[in-house]
């Protein structure tokens, strides 16, 4: 019989509900503030081919750490434990905290340090040699020293009879033959009962098979080795009985290490670094039948490897990461380049090479329209174009059609318009944030040889979805950073993104392999298409959704806002009545913008007005053991008196109607379209005498500034012409100053469309004439006099309906192109005026001249 010597000293360890038997193999694992780690911490360091370490390693019965004087526990390397207070049944019974006065002597395989995250830990591999007990102390010894005496593997030790040894080589054969149907990984297990000295039989087949805690826990209390095989006897019959139901198979056996030993490639004596890796990945291995390998392992990423589908040069870029990884395993390296190159691994096998979404359907274009239609209210035209590109992109897959960007102010619906996109085509959405981005290195990639590289947006994105042909929606593409700095050009980067003749070889500088993006269906969303580079925006179609009508919200309010935020707020459509003329009120008085935010935030607000009012009224209504009121008494009813009592007075800016600002000569109203939509502009212009100057004030663009001095220039050398000035008047002209401002001078203003405005205003100056308060005027001016087409006309078309301005001066052009787009409720109420020249524009914003008004001058 093998027997064993245990060394003087070794250091001791107390694990919470966990034990370890003689043969058998158990995997510590304890990060920084685990009670241990400074004796696991200080194995690491000093393990070396001839230095094996024997740890005690004791159980917890109850989930209570026993604690030391320092308050946390300790190791020593002495024949004894030293310690204030041990709960130790059952010596001291009062204590909450009980350790099995039975452990095991056991040998550390391996000691290995990791770092994820910043955070180190360890991974501490023990093997089971032999039974220890601690034993109180003596009567002339201090109470807190412990003495600790060798159980078995000594020369003295009983010997297990034949017969039961037989009787469990049997017991052990009959389970594996009823595990061969069902598990793979138990190669091996025949040949290694056969091999294992009858000593440890009882414990390596208490340790193979998935006994409970507590069987093992009295397998190994059991000294005696006759009772302790027929313990284990009788627990491989009733396993055997209940295989059908609860039986696992442990494969982290003594194996290897039990095989080596007996082969007497080590000893008792000698060191176990040789066989670690072995241990840690051989047959046997009890990680390996119970899927529980550590993440970020080799065996781990192999076996991903293995399930994966990936691309070809994916497929051998991995396969050499595996080696290089293996290889550092094997020799112990774990340190920074091994957490990179775990990294790599796993964003190489997570991302979707070759997965695609599967379309549950044949593609049906009523169904698309109707979907859209649900989603959304009116936005006919765009609803249009995006039927047309799903018509095409289901009829030829791989169609290289346009990218669609929507355009528009916010809360207009651009990004739910790509939901739905993704929703009818069955596949994953994503929204990638654009907004902010300066680095290319965000859309490209972190070179890996960076501290904290990783990959670049559009990876990452994929990576999420899990499928190689989502729907990626680029947010606020027009607040990508444009032109190169220190940090590249991410506009460029984006160009490789979008070009159909590129993106399907898309290399990210992390990865470092190429990926098809050709499949990847991209839109993009932006509230202006001033600040997109015009090589990314040819890559792309603009469809414009300026905003919504007050009709169009009232319709969105009723059928989206309304039914979405009900049941938010715990009420019913039985709750709260608001009728169609309080919604109008809502619209015109509260919620002036271009899009739905602001109305779903009032809406909101009243939600939770009704609900304090219910509330309310279930107080008053109880004695206070029953809330609950009847349904028709909880019904509240807003109108338009009780919409202010709620809301407070309507928000919207009064002063942006003309009949408030247009009260003096030398006032006109133009008409912006930005971000944020459209929007009435007024121009103020006064005469002061000085040189001939022009002040020109209000945070006013280069572009507005020279359609100043053109629109000056025009009246200047027209100015006889219209009878505006004598030559005499004239001559005193060129001894006064012209002060031009664009009120709210915080807003940064700019573009052509204040040309045929400007020029309104200063003949309004100059000619003493008051500009229509119910007409405004956009359009482009030229020295010529001509009125050149500009673009936003919904949106600033909208802005004037919105503000009580029924008369609207278009360029010709737009005139005949633009009014296609207004509503027909629109169109029906307001009056559009198409003006070709200057003069086209006077004529219908200044009444007549009055005889007295060129008298002024």
């Amino acid at each position: 019989m093998e027997t064993l010597n245990l060394p003087a000293s070794f250091p001791v360890l107390v694990v919470p509900s966990r034990l370890i038997l003689p043969g058998g193999v158990l995997e510590l694992r304890c990060g920084s503030d685990d009670p241990h780690v400074k004796l696991v911490e200080q194995l690491f360091w000093s393990q070396s081919a001839d230095n094996p370490h024997i740890v005690g390693a004791f159980v917890i019965i109850c989930l209570f750490t026993i604690l030391f004087s320092s308050g946390k526990i300790q190791a020593t390397h002495a024949s004894s434990i030293e310690c204030d207070k041990i709960g130790l049944a059952p010596f001291l019974p009062d204590s909450e905290d009980k350790v099995c006065e039975i452990g095991t002597a056991a040998r550390v395989l391996k000691v290995a340090k990791s770092r994820r995250g910043g955070v180190s830990s360890f991974l501490l591999v023990l093997e089971g040699l032999c039974r220890i007990r601690l034993t109180p102390p003596g009567p002339d010894e201090e109470a807190s020293k412990w003495g600790i005496s060798q159980l078995d593997m000594l020369p003295s030790s009983p010997v297990l009879s034949t017969q039961l040894a037989i009787d469990l080589r049997a017991a052990a054969d009959r389970l594996i033959t009823a595990l061969e149907s069902r598990l793979l990984k138990i190669a091996g297990l025949r040949s290694l009962l056969v091999r294992t000295p009858v000593a440890l039989l009882s414990d390596v087949l208490a340790s193979a098979v998935g006994f409970e805690f507590n069987e093992k826990l009295i397998v190994l209390t059991t000294i005696d080795p006759e009772a302790r095989a027929r313990i284990v006897l009788k627990l491989l019959d009733r396993h055997t009985a209940l295989l059908g139901t609860a039986v696992t198979l442990s494969t982290q056996l003594t194996g290897i290490a039990l095989s080596k030993r007996m082969n007497g490639k080590s000893s008792g004596k000698g060191g176990a670094s040789g066989q670690e890796d072995e241990r840690m990945g051989g047959p046997g291995s009890q990680n390996d039948a119970a899927d529980d390998v550590e993440p970020g392992t080799y065996d781990a990423l192999k076996r991903q490897f293995d399930n994966a589908k990936l691309s070809p040069e994916a497929h051998r870029v991995a396969a050499r990461e595996l080696r290089k990884l293996k290889n550092m395993e094997q020799s112990q390296s774990h340190g920074p380049e091994h957490q990179r190159s775990v990294t790599y691994l796993e964003w190489l096998l997570d991302l979707p090479w070759t997965t695609l979404t599967q379309t549950p359907k044949l593609p049906d274009i009523s169904q698309a329209r109707a979907a859209l239609d649900a989603d959304h209210y009116g936005l006919d035209k765009v609803k249009q174009r995006i039927v047309e590109f799903l018509a095409v992109r289901w009829h030829h897959a791989n169609a290289r059609g346009s990218i669609l960007c929507f355009v528009g102010p916010p809360g207009v619906g651009k990004t739910s318009l790509g939901r739905s996109i993704a929703s009818v085509l069955g596949r994953d959405f994503h929204r990638v944030s654009l907004g902010g981005v300066r680095d290319e290195s965000d859309i490209r990639g972190f070179n890996r040889t960076y501290v904290g590289s990783q990959p670049g947006r559009i990876i990452q994105a994929l990576r999420h979805v899990k499928s190689a042909d989502p729907v990626f929606l680029l947010d606020e593409i027009d607040k990508l950073s444009v032109g190169s700095s220190v940090h590249g050009d991410p506009s460029a980067a984006m160009l490789e993104v979008l070009d159909p003749a590129q993106n399907n070889a898309f290399v990210d500088r992390y990865m470092g392999v190429p990926f098809d993006l050709s499949k990847v269906l991209f839109l993009a969303t932006a509230n202006s298409i001033d600040t997109i580079p015009p090589a990314l925006l040819d890559r792309m179609e603009v469809i414009e959704i300026p905003g919504y009508t007050i009709e169009e919200k009232i319709h969105i309010a009723q059928r989206h806002v309304l039914s979405r935020l009900l049941p938010e707020h715990g009420l019913t459509d039985r709750d709260l009545e608001i009728s169609e003329e309080t919604l109008a009120a809502l619209v015109k008085g509260y919620t002036r913008e271009p899009g739905v935010r602001t109305l779903e935030r009032k809406i909101a607000a009243l939600c939770r007005a009704v609900v304090v009012r219910i509330l309310s009224r279930q107080r008053e209504a109880s004695s206070g053991t029953d809330l609950r009121l009847p349904p028709g008494s909880r019904r509240v009813a807003i109108d338009v008196a009780e919409l202010e009592r709620m809301l407070g007075p309507p928000t919207a800016d009064t002063h942006e109607h003309p009949d408030t600002r247009v009260i003096y000569p030398g006032i006109a109203v133009g008409l912006s379209a930005g971000a944020g939509g459209g929007k009435l502009m007024f121009i103020e212009a006064t005469r002061m005498s000085g040189s001939g100057k022009v002040k020109l004030t209000g945070s006013l663009g280069d572009v507005l500034k020279e359609s100043a001095h053109i629109a000056l220039g025009w009246v200047r050398s027209h100015a006889a012409e219209l009878g505006l000035l004598t030559h005499a008047q004239l001559k005193l002209l060129e001894k006064s100053d012209i002060h031009v401002h664009f009120p709210e001078g915080a807003v940064g203003k700019d573009g052509p469309s204040g040309g045929a405005a400007l020029v309104t205003a200063l003949v309004s100056l100059l000619s003493g004439r008051t500009v229509r308060t119910d007409t405004a005027v956009t359009g482009e001016v030229t020295l010529s006099g001509a009125i050149l087409p500009v673009g936003g006309i919904k949106a600033k078309v909208l802005a004037a309906y919105y503000s009580g301005v029924n008369r609207v001066v278009l360029p010709a052009i737009n005139h005949q192109r633009d009014l296609v787009d207004i509503p027909a409720t629109i169109r029906a109420s307001m009056e559009f005026i198409s003006a070709a020249t200057v003069e086209d524009v006077l004529a219908h914003t200044l009444p007549r001249p009055a005889p007295a008004a060129l008298a002024k001058l």
